[in-house]
């Protein structure tokens, strides 16, 4: 948890190899076992859209995240391999609509919408 002003590059470089990197390397070690109907998932937030200056890395791991997503979703979707972000819009906690639970139940959800409707970005609201 850093501002910009405290934050280095070195530290945000580190944050977005864990944050974003991790998934690409992820993606690259399943892909062979891959097929049609499978589905990547991931998990954004709003602090890609609405950055808190005090956690600055945390935006920019997650608006890279999202636009990783979408390459990804782009790349495997003619193979029938469909990938989702889903964007938790409130605070996780304890009880109410952010508990890991329910969080997890929208992931679920967001990785069997329809193709038709098909959206690599879905928002969470509780």
């Amino acid at each position: 948890q850093k501002t910009p002003l405290a934050l280095t590059a070195d530290e945000l470089l580190t944050d977005v190899h864990l944050g974003v990197g991790a998934l690409l390397t992820a993606l690259q070690a399943v892909r062979p076992y891959l097929r049609a109907g499978a589905r990547v998932t991931a998990t954004g937030s709003m602090a890609a859209d609405k950055p808190w200056n005090e956690a600055a890395s945390l935006g920019v791991q997650k608006a890279g995240l999202r636009n990783l997503v979408q390459s990804i979703d782009t790349t495997l979707e003619p193979d029938g391999v469909r990938a989702v972000s889903l964007t938790v819009r409130g605070t996780l906690g304890t009880d109410g609509p952010f508990t890991p639970d329910r969080v997890a139940d929208a992931i679920w959800d967001a990785g069997h919408q329809a193709e038709s409707d098909w959206q690599t970005e879905v928002p969470y609201t509780g």
